[in-house]
């Protein structure tokens, strides 16, 4: 299985899209050398709203391997969905701390976490971020859409690239959706571009899987 390598693009100046990309992605403490094998590739870059950070983790060392979603529901203490496997294939399950990650083939990987945001109505919360994102002078990267996925409350970004300054830097893909007070995103590796088309089945299955 190729390893996946997470971009996220974190805005130290400026709202909006710090928040698209933390809202339902990793959290801060995935970001630490400690987490991860070796240390984060990073790289800054400059953004209208600050100076942005590229930051380059394989996530197949983040935590630690479980070999069902059994193991891993006995160890993060909720419901572990996963995808049909004849729709998806089989994923790397690791945990990490109250976090589990899929890893899927052809690089798509689904993050699954308290929702955090317990006090918020999802789909509002949900919308106005997208309200937010997409009226910001981030609207042309972002490209975030309100969608429900198996009738639950979410939002989409379409895959692409943003350009910054002279930069052309992919976008990966992000379908986010809240279910039983999780948290579920599917998302692509950048290097493969993997298009919702691959990303939306996938978020469909798990979210029908009772």
């Amino acid at each position: 299985m190729k390893k996946l390598a997470l971009i996220l693009l974190v805005v130290v100046a400026g709202a909006g899209l710090s928040g698209a990309f933390f809202a339902g992605n990793l959290k801060p403490k995935h970001l630490k050398p400690q987490n991860v094998a070796g240390k984060p590739k990073s790289q800054k870059i400059p953004t209208k709203g600050g100076i942005g950070l590229m930051v380059f983790v394989d996530m197949t060392k983040v935590g630690k391997e479980v070999f069902s979603a059994t193991e891993a529901e006995s160890r993060v203490r909720h419901r572990v969905r996963i995808a049909d496997e004849k729709i998806a294939g089989k994923p790397m399950i690791r945990v990490d701390g109250n976090d589990t990650i899929l890893i899927y083939p052809q690089d798509v990987q689904v993050t699954i976490e308290p929702f955090p945001w317990p006090q918020r109505d999802p789909r509002q919360w949900y919308a106005e971020l997208v309200k937010e994102n997409n009226s910001s002078d981030f609207a042309d990267r972002i490209k975030g859409q309100v969608r429900d996925i198996g009738g639950k409350p979410g939002w989409v970004v379409e895959t692409g690239f943003n350009q910054v300054g002279t930069d052309t830097i992919p976008r990966p893909g992000h379908v986010v959706w809240c279910q039983d007070g999780l948290e579920y995103n599917v998302t692509g590796a950048p290097e493969t571009s993997a298009p919702l088309s691959r990303l939306l089945p996938i978020a469909e299955s798990i979210a029908s899987n009772p």
